[in-house]
């Protein structure tokens, strides 16, 4: 029924006013509102910029020494001063200069330190009485505001810490730029991809490829913009993820070629705003990796295959971002018929440093039905609210619930919980609970189908999942998923 809709949201408000000081969402808790600044598409996911080659090497990755990232003062003051700038200057061709970056305020503690080198002249003059120690506890502060510039010893620091210059850090490793550092970041010419292999146990072990994808961004003229990605799949014939991708046209169990996303946008607004044409994903809800989630699956919002063509705009301020879509269906299926026409955006406020609340919105209309195909004109929506927020750097929550309207079916609904901690730099401990209901047939008469759990009853779900990104380019994790049928999932994912 409703009423977990509305537990999820009441949670949702209740946890809104506890002030504390990325395409993962949980990249808030280090100050990232803005997912434009890492990522070609403003709203998050797949093609990283080389600002996102940065960040993922600076506050993504497990630091295997202290040369590989510079100091804990270092690591953590840039990370939160980039991410004020990005929060600033959304686009991800804005340069981003050492003095914005300002890294040469922290070394505070030093400075205690550094009055103490004329104490010995001091304590010579003040050895034998207590008016000239007086005197030269005087001098010492006069001395104070000559020692605290020492331009050299600044300058040192400024140079060991990671500081941003035009598109992405000085001081990163080769290795972590685009395809391992064989192209040299630049925002005018974008390249990259991922690699994703599994193991599924449920209850035997079968491995497949789950994502095998390159991407590449080119920028003209300043303000064009001209995306694409394309890869291969291997999925069952009538497999539901998968073949709304595909550009060739095989339906048995073999590779086909796919295009996840291919689109044109002229930015402007001083690089802030994108308009775009083309497949793209839909602006809706939390941009995720986990394209199985009940939230992202049960809306026909995920990243996987449910990219749609239309028209888009995105808008990005300093504590307001939004994007609409308007859907022209999806013209990688056949027939016409199960092409989906409407709407999709979303809109999301800053409401604290690192707390962020959105709403959104989708409405379609077909002559079919894909997912539940009955030969007749349906009409679906989705309507709700998502939750982004960093209690710690080491803690994030996020959390989304949305009510389901679709033709010929009583309301439903869809929401999750996830709690996301890094004991270590890079390595996640993960637990998220969900709980869905699709709504129940309407139609009714003799042999009508009874209530189960996800249509007419409320179906529950849990995760507990291990992350690591152990290098740059490089994470592994594994999932247990508690469902009617238990699943245990491996992952190793690379990322060019």
């Amino acid at each position: 029924m409703l009423h977990s809709v509305v537990l999820v949201c009441a949670a949702l408000l209740w946890l809104l006013p506890a002030r504390s000081a990325q395409a993962y969402p949980w990249m808030i808790k280090h100050g990232y509102t803005n997912c434009g600044a890492c990522h070609a598409d403003p709203s998050g996911g797949e093609l990283l910029t080389s600002y996102g080659h940065g960040i993922s090497w600076e506050a993504l990755s497990t630091h295997w020494s202290s040369s590989s990232g510079g100091s804990s003062w270092q690591q953590q003051k840039a990370v939160a001063a980039l991410a004020r700038a990005a929060k600033a200057k959304s686009a991800p061709r804005k340069k981003i200069v050492a003095e914005e970056v300002n890294l040469d305020e922290e070394p505070a503690p030093a400075k205690p330190a550094k009055p103490a080198k004329p104490a010995p002249a001091d304590e010579d003059a003040g050895e034998e009485a207590a008016t000239e120690e007086s005197a030269g506890e005087e001098a010492a502060a006069d001395e104070t505001p000559a020692e605290e510039p020492a331009p050299a010893a600044e300058e040192e620091k400024t140079e060991e810490a990671p500081a941003a210059s035009g598109s992405a850090y000085e001081g990163m490793s080769p290795i972590t730029g685009p395809l391992f550092g064989l192209l040299k970041p630049s925002d005018d010419f974008l390249i990259g991809g991922s690699l994703r292999f599994a193991t599924i146990f449920k209850p035997k072990p079968r491995f497949f490829p789950m994502q095998l994808d390159v991407y590449g961004q080119a920028r003209f003229f300043n303000r064009l913009r001209a995306n694409v990605s394309l890869g291969v799949i291997k999925v069952a014939e009538g497999a539901q993820h998968g073949r709304a991708a595909q550009v060739t046209a095989g339906q048995g169990d073999g590779y086909n070629l796919i295009s996840r996303t291919h689109w044109l946008g002229f930015e402007f607004g001083d690089g802030q705003h994108l308009l775009r044409v083309g497949r793209m994903n839909l602006p809706f809800g939390l941009r995720m990796s986990e394209h199985v989630m009940w939230v992202r699956e049960r809306t026909q919002t995920d990243r996987e295959s449910d990219q749609q063509h239309g028209a888009s705009l995105y808008l990005g301020f300093d504590n307001l971002r939004l994007e609409v879509m308007g859907i022209l269906g999806n013209y990688q299926i056949n027939p016409d018929s199960y092409r989906e026409r409407g709407y999709s955006g979303y809109a999301e406020y800053v409401v604290a440093e690192k707390i962020a609340v959105g709403v959104n919105s989708l409405y379609t209309y077909a002559g079919n039905d894909r997912v539940f195909p009955e030969g007749l004109k349906t009409a679906r929506q989705a309507h709700g609210m998502f939750l982004r927020a960093g209690p710690t750097t080491a803690v994030s929550i996020l959390a989304e619930a949305n009510v389901l309207l679709r033709s010929r079916r009583s309301t439903g609904y869809v929401a999750f919980l996830q709690v996301d901690g890094e004991p270590f730099q890079g390595v996640h401990v993960i637990g998220s609970a969900e709980v869905s209901d699709q709504g129940y047939p309407k139609l009714g008469g003799p042999g009508q189908a009874t209530r189960v759990p996800g249509q007419g009853k409320p179906e529950l779900g849990g995760w507990l999942s291990l992350q690591w990104f152990v290098t740059p380019h490089f994470d592994v994790r594994l999932d247990g998923i508690i469902r009617r049928d238990k699943a245990l999932l491996w992952q190793a994912h690379i990322y060019l």
